[in-house]
C-alpha cells in the first residue's frame, strides 16, 4: 500500500509509522557526495578480484528504514538475494536456482550513513555458504525469524563489526542475512556490483548521474559505471 501525499507532507516521523522504509529519488544526483565512495578505484580493484574479471555498477540506492511498530518484513528474516522466478515466472528447483544464480553471480557493499561513534550496524550474516546447506535446512532458512534457525546453524550467525565510516562487502546470493529492525532511523548506500551480462544491466540504465561530474571520472571509473544513464 502506497503512502499518499498528504501523509508524507506530515514528514518522516509521522509517516515512518505507516511504512518500513522508504528509497530516495535519484540518489546519485541529489546526493552527489556518495559518489566518491561509489567511484573509489579501491573499491573497484576489490569487485574486479572477486569476479575475476572487469565490474560494473548493476544498481545504487539509498533506503531510509523505519523504528515503528508494523510488523517485521522480509529483510529482517533470513534470506538470499539473486533469482526465484526463472524465465516463464516460475519459482526455480532447488538445482535450477543454484544454476540460475552462479550465472548472475553479484555482491553488494553497504554504507551505513546513520551511525555515531561506537554505533555498530544491525546487519547479521550466517557465516556458512549455503553450497555446505543441506535441501532441507536450505528450504527452512528462506525467510525464518532469528529463533526458526537450526541451534547448529545459529552458533554462525555473525554481527560484522560495521561502524561509523566503514563500508562491507557482502555475497548476498550465497550467505544467508538479514538486517534487524532498527532502534532509529537508519540510513544505507545499497550499491550492486555486477559483471557484463547481469540481469541487473537493465537496472542499472535507469540510474541517472549528471554527465558533467561522469566526465571528469577516469577511463577505469567510468568503465565501472558503464551503463548508468548520464543526463
Amino acid at each position: 500500500k502506497k503512502i499518499g501525499q498528504k501523509t508524507l507532507k506530515k514528514g518522516y516521523k509521522y509517516y515512518s509509522q505507516f511504512t518500513n522504509s522508504v528509497i530516495v529519488k535519484d540518489p546519485l544526483i541529489n546526493f552527489p557526495e556518495i559518489n566518491n565512495a561509489i567511484f573509489n578505484e579501491n573499491l573497484i580493484e576489490i569487485a574486479r578480484r572477486f569476479f575475476k574479471a572487469q565490474p560494473f555498477i548493476g544498481f545504487a540506492l539509498i533506503k531510509c528504514h523505519f523504528n515503528n511498530k508494523l510488523p517485521e518484513n522480509d529483510i529482517n528474516l533470513f534470506h538470499l538475494d539473486g533469482i526465484y522466478v526463472d524465465d516463464r515466472g516460475e519459482f526455480p528447483s532447488y538445482e535450477k536456482r543454484f544454476a540460475l544464480d552462479n550465472k548472475n553471480n553479484y555482491f553488494k557493499v553497504l554504507i551505513p550513513f546513520h551511525l555515531t561513534e561506537n554505533q555498530q550496524m544491525e546487519f547479521r550474516v550466517i557465516a556458512l555458504n549455503r553450497k555446505r546447506i543441506k535441501k532441507r535446512v536450505y528450504d527452512s532458512l528462506q525467510y525464518a525469524t532469528h529463533s526458526e534457525v537450526p541451534k547448529k546453524i545459529r552458533k554462525l550467525i555473525v554481527n560484522p563489526r560495521v561502524f561509523t565510516k566503514d563500508l562491507l562487502f557482502v555475497d548476498p546470493v550465497n550467505y544467508f542475512h538479514r538486517a534487524i529492525k532498527p532502534k532509529k532511523l537508519r540510513i544505507m548506500l545499497y550499491l550492486v556490483l555486477v559483471k557484463e551480462k547481469n540481469y541487473l544491466i537493465s537496472k542499472a540504465k535507469k540510474i541517472k548521474i549528471r554527465n558533467d561530474y561522469f566526465q571528469t571520472l577516469s577511463n577505469t571509473q567510468r568503465t565501472f559505471g558503464r551503463y548508468l544513464n548520464t543526463v
